[in-house]
């Protein structure tokens, strides 16, 4: 078991806006479009970054954008709102989502000294061009007085199964809440936890420095995960036959169901990857299933089949998707 079984991914994002414009839910279209403008025109230094307009997507194409995490809910409902995203979708800027510019850089398991790299780099460059709204006393101007000072909320989603299972998850959560850490579902503030993965980021950007959010957090995140990892073995020594069950009967269920809901496919693909991270499930690379979290999404299932769908038969394309892929490897062992 390591880290990468526990921990999904990471994020650094900056909040910044424009010196001289309103906040976008003050600003007219007049000055949407003349501030949207700018930022292109700061990004076009980045050379692989595609500017993407809500306008001109439908909903279902928007929501692909959420499901990846590039983007926000609240972001995709604005057609004055669009997006910056690099070919290794990697770094997004939302830009007029609650602030002028969220510059987010995204990577795989525990990295945030990388991702604070890489989203400082895209901030550089817009900084060239760009003045940004700041004060000496509050630092970054923001929307939202929570992201005053840094503007910086780094974050982690964090697959905590065994700590549910355990009923631990409560206590933890009160208690990393008093060192300022806030706890968030799958799609961010406002959203479930489905499968057992949370959101885990710093709750204040105003009085500490971008270097002490991201030491104290990525301390924070690995006692965290090695709890997660701890007891996960303590409840399979203790329960091997109880928690063999129940990740079988997942597996029986993604073999063999004719559709699957997502609440569903959540539900049972955490206890695959509980399976995998156990070494009771050897046949499924832990990345398939990792990949198949975004892959059997409402909007990925329906870009691949090209057109609208009603709920049955999104539950049974994802039923089909997650069979053929799934599986594919236990056929070449």
């Amino acid at each position: 078991m390591n880290l990468s079984d526990v921990v999904l991914s990471c994020r650094v994002r900056l909040a910044r806006n424009i010196d001289g414009f309103s906040f976008p839910s003050k600003a007219d279209k007049t000055q949407t479009e003349a501030l949207t403008q700018k930022i292109v025109d700061a990004a076009s230094e980045f050379g692989d970054l595609r500017h993407i307009k809500m306008a001109d997507l439908q909903m279902n194409e928007r929501q692909h954008f959420v499901e990846k995490h590039l983007a926000s809910r609240e972001l995709i409902v604005s057609d004055s709102s669009s997006l910056l995203v690099n070919d290794a979708e990697n770094i997004s800027v939302m830009i007029c989502e609650e602030d002028h510019l969220r510059i987010q850089s995204i990577l795989p398991s525990l990295d945030l000294q990388k991702a604070d790299e890489m989203s400082s780099a895209v901030d550089n460059v817009f900084s060239q061009s760009l003045k940004y709204a700041w004060s000496q006393k509050l630092g970054y101007l923001t929307a939202c007085p929570t992201n005053l000072g840094t503007g910086m909320r780094a974050s982690a989603m964090l697959h905590l199964t065994g700590l549910l299972i355990a009923k631990q998850t409560d206590s933890l959560f009160r208690q990393i809440q008093k060192l300022g850490i806030a706890v968030r579902g799958f799609y961010g503030e406002g959203s479930a936890a489905l499968g057992g993965i949370f959101q885990l980021s710093n709750q204040f950007t105003l009085g500490a420095s971008e270097d002490d959010i991201i030491t104290s957090l990525d301390r924070i995140l690995r006692r965290i995960a090695e709890q997660e990892m701890s007891i996960r073995t303590l409840l399979y020594q203790k329960n091997k036959t109880e928690m063999e069950d129940v990740i079988g009967r997942s597996l029986g269920i993604c073999r063999h169901c004719k559709r699957l809901s997502y609440n569903e496919f959540m539900q049972h693909i955490s206890n695959i990857k509980l399976g995998i991270s156990l070494g009771i499930i050897t046949f499924i690379p832990m990345q398939t299933v990792d990949d198949l979290l975004v892959q059997c999404q409402t909007a990925s299932l329906v870009s691949r089949i090209g057109n609208p769908i009603d709920k049955n038969s999104e539950n049974i394309a994802r039923a089909e998707y997650l069979q053929k892929n799934l599986f594919d490897t236990e056929k070449n062992a």
